[in-house]
């Protein structure tokens, strides 16, 4: 049987009406903070909820630029706009970690203090304070998550549409944060449920001195050096009606032509507490 094209037509259209198109959709920085908060909690939930803790079990990977796989355990508290995580895994050349903030300051520990030098974690965190203290590191994992704090306009959050990431859609958004630099900071949600799963921060920079060379040396093509951290969150866990993921991958990488690092620290939390009460000191910083 022979179908005319008009009819034909009308069928053709009608079926692009109903079937979505990926990525056809469309959505405000203001609906997507507001869809990322119902994915933490309810309006009560969020309006009870002042602190968060957890304890785990964390695992410190050196890739590139020396080796190393080192076990210990983890915490992340936060309070209001205070946070603290630590890492301690007793090692004597890497004890761990201590990034604490009081809202105002933020302490990056050294990790040896009788040479008082820091990790390269901890030192690309310690250049860029604000990525704590603006509630960025650590996602939804502490109290003081900036997309729970801020509206869209004070994040100056720019929707960017569905992106692809590990052959998964994935909503994109930036976030400019003024205090940040250089930093270039974006964030990915789950495509259906808006839970924040990774977030990006990456920067260029001119490459330091080397030996046998100073900043007067002219260089037809001068050296770059490349910096990206990721955190990625995953297997997400609800506790007195506050979603928040239970693994937590954050991945560093240096890109600079003699002296690469790569490295990963991943942290599984076994222990989730939801406005139980800290001792203000554990949040006293030291800038």
């Amino acid at each position: 049987m022979r179908i005319p094209n008009g009819a034909l037509l009308a069928v053709i259209c009608s079926w692009c009406l109903l079937t979505p198109m990926a990525g056809a959709e469309k959505i405000k920085a203001e609906e997507l903070l507001a869809r990322h908060r119902a994915s933490v909690g309810t309006d009560d939930a969020l309006a009870a909820y002042q602190t968060a803790g957890m304890q785990g079990t964390g695992q410190f990977r050196m890739l590139r630029g020396g080796t190393g796989n080192l076990e210990g355990r983890v915490a992340m508290i936060s309070d209001a706009l205070k946070s603290r995580f630590s890492l301690d895994l007793g090692h004597l050349l890497y004890s761990g970690e201590q990034f604490i903030s009081d809202g105002k300051k933020v302490e990056i520990q050294y990790v040896r203090k009788e040479t008082q030098t820091r990790s390269d974690l901890g030192m690309f965190l310690f250049r860029y304070p604000q990525l704590i203290k603006n509630g960025l590191w650590g996602g939804s994992l502490t109290r003081t998550w900036a997309l729970l704090n801020h509206d869209a306009k004070e994040l100056r959050l720019r929707y960017r549409g569905l992106s692809e990431k590990e052959g998964k859609q994935l909503h994109e958004a930036s976030i400019d944060c003024k205090d940040c630099g250089e930093v270039t900071i974006h964030l990915f949600f789950e495509a259906d449920t808006f839970r924040h799963v990774l977030t990006t921060y990456s920067l260029v920079t001119p490459s330091p001195p080397t030996e046998g060379r100073s900043l007067r040396t002219p260089m037809k093509d001068p050296p770059y050096v490349r910096y990206r951290m990721e955190e990625h969150f995953s297997n997400f866990h609800t506790e007195a009606g506050v979603t928040q993921p239970t693994q937590w991958l954050v991945r560093y990488t240096r890109d600079q032509q003699d002296r690469p690092v790569i490295l990963e620290l991943e942290s599984r939390f076994e222990i989730h507490l939801i406005n139980s009460p800290f001792d203000p000191a554990l949040f006293e910083a030291k800038p």
